[in-house]
């Protein structure tokens, strides 16, 4: 939520923190490999680099497409306040949170011998509480903002 928020101030492309987000698989694997030294196989690697590139070839799509603007509904900021590299950074907070995620769920099976599954509903539930919680919190002070 503050990533498209802080995008949105920027008037950063939207896009462009979802190919962001899409490395999110390359995190998880470098920490395992780095922290656990599970190793990849070619064709894991080759299938990683293609679900990058096909998210980052989704999610920039609209920077490629003709101005063709008979179809376009436009959402209006009042004002630009953020910097694009607030915006950028705003949007590594996803990929890293679910990368070091994966790290504790993966630490929770091995050394705590917890349930993955048990583990992780009850971990998403708590993330997802806060997460809510903390997006409520900056609407409210924030409001509006957009021009809907």
């Amino acid at each position: 939520m503050v990533c498209y928020a802080k995008s949105h101030e920027a008037g950063l492309n939207i896009g462009i923190a979802q190919a962001i987000w899409a490395i999110n698989p390359f995190f998880v694997a470098l920490m395992e490999r780095f922290g656990y030294g599970v190793g990849l196989k070619t064709f894991q690697i080759l299938g990683v680099a293609a679900m990058i590139a096909c998210a980052v070839c989704i999610s920039l799509s609209e920077l490629f497409k003709s101005k063709d603007t008979s179809s376009v509904v436009e959402v209006k900021l009042t004002e630009i306040t953020t910097s694009v590299h607030v915006a950028v950074l705003s949007s590594f907070y996803m990929p890293i949170s679910c990368c070091f995620f994966a790290f504790i769920v993966k630490y929770a099976d091995k050394n705590l011998r917890l349930s993955p599954y048990d583990f992780t509903s009850s971990y998403w539930f708590i993330m997802s509480l806060i997460v809510q919680i903390s997006a409520v919190i900056y609407f409210v002070n924030n409001e509006g903002f957009f021009e809907w």
